[in-house]
């Protein structure tokens, strides 16, 4: 794991809450990032904020999937709602007579039923017969996001810091160049302490009295 990798994963964290977290901050930034048929603005960005969330929002979208109840959430036919892939992705198609694409799963679903029969198209068959296997949820309440990535289905950044070790140290000396010492301390991260130390480093000045004792917690972790 790199900074790098942890910076996507705030970028992803961020996009996350723009999507789908309610909030007038979040209302103002999907305005800003999202068209109204929920593609992204591909362009006229310059901050570097709006350039970061450009990086990451495909790999957002491809993550997430929905978990049906009600049907008033979910785009029947842009959403991942069924399987791994939305169905216009799954058909590889745009030009499908007589479809609404803004269609909600709902409009599907009649006295707790799957009511597909109204679309009468052979290339939608074999879909509707795995979508027909899915049972319909009897709870009444919304539909839900959820984030492929995670067993629980929630969207943590603290995933990107599985791994991770932090070391903490001080080194100092008895004038310049004088005694010299340091001690240091090495956490997971969960802030568990795995090691701690302290050395007494000889006669040096203390940048070198500095970098002796980070030199010392690295050696501690391999």
């Amino acid at each position: 794991m790199t900074l790098r990798d942890t910076n996507r994963a705030m970028l992803c964290k961020f996009v996350w809450r723009i999507k789908h977290e309610k909030s007038e901050a979040n209302a103002f930034l999907k305005a800003w990032f999202v068209k109204k048929d929920g593609r992204f603005r591909k362009g006229g960005f310059s901050s570097s904020i709006a350039l970061g969330v450009k990086k990451v929002w495909n790999i957002v979208e491809e993550n997430e999937r929905w978990i049906i109840d009600n049907g008033n959430l979910a785009n029947f036919w842009k959403d991942k709602w069924w399987g791994l892939k939305s169905m216009l992705e799954a058909l590889q198609l745009m030009d499908l007579p007589n479809l609404r694409f803004n269609a909600k799963v709902r409009e599907f679903i009649h006295s707790g039923e799957w009511a597909l029969t109204g679309v009468r198209l052979v290339d939608l068959s074999r879909f509707f017969d795995k979508i027909l296997k899915i049972k319909i949820p009897s709870g009444g309440v919304e539909d839900m996001y959820c984030w492929s990535l995670s067993t629980l289905g929630s969207f943590s950044t603290s995933l990107a810091w599985e791994g991770w070790a932090k070391l903490n140290s001080d080194g100092c000396t008895l004038g310049n160049p004088g005694k010299a010492g340091g001690d240091g301390i090495l956490r997971n991260a969960k802030a568990e302490v795995l090691y701690n130390y302290r050395e007494f480093l000889g006669i040096c000045t203390n940048f070198e009295a500095e970098f002796q004792v980070i030199i010392a917690g690295i050696k501690a972790v391999d």
